[in-house]
């Protein structure tokens, strides 16, 4: 049977999305080493799994049914541009999320939730954040962000659902397809 790459996030509302489609036209041009993440694929990643298998997915429903039972609706900024490893030579562009807390807790529930149903925990740790673009190749020129950029509010996020995406890859980049809403 083959294996799906899929991840659990949050989604992003139309406002938010508005907003960092705003900040992308300003920052863009100081980036072309960068591929953008399309605003239709944008979101805050709380679990990726890079294989699953078609039975996976009712544990991994079941997990997400646990926590969204017992998880209330909670707000967070979207705020400050950041970069992975280094600003000045990024191979990721990120906004941040504060206050991080809420989420970090809404992490380890479904951690400990997926945990329970046999899924290992995940290698990194969390880093509450939304990805706007990644490096096309390692390397290349020093890049100075722009210092309004680590200002920059993008809007409240509400944090009220979560939703299991199956993230199909293409040579345009990650399609992903809403499979379970909780």
């Amino acid at each position: 049977m083959a294996e799906i790459r899929a991840f659990i996030a949050v989604p992003l509302s139309e406002k938010n999305l508005a907003a960092i489609c705003d900040l992308r036209r300003r920052i863009e041009s100081r980036y072309p080493q960068m591929r953008w993440v399309r605003a239709d694929q944008i979101h805050l990643t709380l679990r990726f799994f890079a294989a699953l298998r078609e039975e996976d997915l009712d544990r991994i429903h079941g997990s997400m049914l646990s926590v969204g039972d017992l998880q209330a609706p909670f707000s967070v900024k979207i705020c400050g541009l950041g970069c992975f490893p280094r600003l000045n030579r990024p191979r990721v562009l990120w906004l941040g999320l504060e206050p991080a807390a809420p989420l970090a807790a809404l992490h380890h529930r479904l951690e400990t939730a997926l945990q329970r149903c046999g899924f290992a925990p995940e290698d990194r740790s969390f880093n509450p954040h939304v990805t706007l673009a990644r490096a096309r190749q390692r390397g290349g020129e020093e890049t100075k962000p722009p210092a309004w950029g680590y200002s920059w509010c993008g809007g409240s996020l509400d944090v009220n659902e979560i939703i299991l995406y199956h993230s199909r890859l293409n040579p345009q980049g990650p399609v992903n397809l809403s499979l379970i809403h909780i």
